[in-house]
């Protein structure tokens, strides 16, 4: 009866031993796929900066070639054919 026992505790030692051993891997995975979407959503954010910072570029740029196309039409006004 006592061989039984002991076969009985050795099985359940061993089954919580596997799973104890899967919750890890499981952790693992998940910590790994945690620092995945990190770099994926810093990429993004970077990405994002450097868009805003080109469409700010952009605006800029065209106004100032408003500018400089309402000067030219000020100066081609002032001719006479």
């Amino acid at each position: 009866r006592i061989d039984g026992l002991q076969a009985t505790i050795a099985a359940a030692v061993e089954e919580q031993s596997a799973t104890t051993a899967e919750m890890v891997r499981n952790v693992t995975d998940v910590s790994t796929g945690s620092q995945e979407i990190a770099r994926s959503t810093s990429g993004v954010a970077a990405a994002a900066e450097r868009t805003t910072s080109g469409a700010a570029h952009t605006s800029s740029t065209a106004a100032e070639v408003s500018r400089v196309a309402a000067h030219l039409r000020q100066l081609v006004g002032g001719f006479r054919l």
